[in-house]
């Protein structure tokens, strides 16, 4: 049985991978906050601001792969 922690590894993993494949179509913020906010409406989340950070860690990750040089945003 997957532990919870082995669950959200596999899933980064995933979302990683899908990004990679299909890119990310807009980069204009409006878009993306109202993209963020519906997500959030559609998984049931009330903190959008969590869903922020963790597109912030991901998009960090991948962008510092792809370059092959380490970058992240500071709040």
């Amino acid at each position: 049985m997957l532990s919870e922690a082995r669950k959200g590894q596999i899933a980064i993993a995933m979302m990683k991978q899908v990004i990679r494949d299909k890119g990310i179509h807009t980069l204009k913020p409006n878009s993306v906050r109202r993209e963020v906010g519906n997500l959030a409406k559609e998984m049931n989340m009330n903190n959008e601001d969590e869903i922020f950070e963790f597109i912030q860690i991901i998009t960090a990750e991948l962008i510092s792969e792809a370059f092959g040089k380490k970058i992240s945003w500071e709040n």
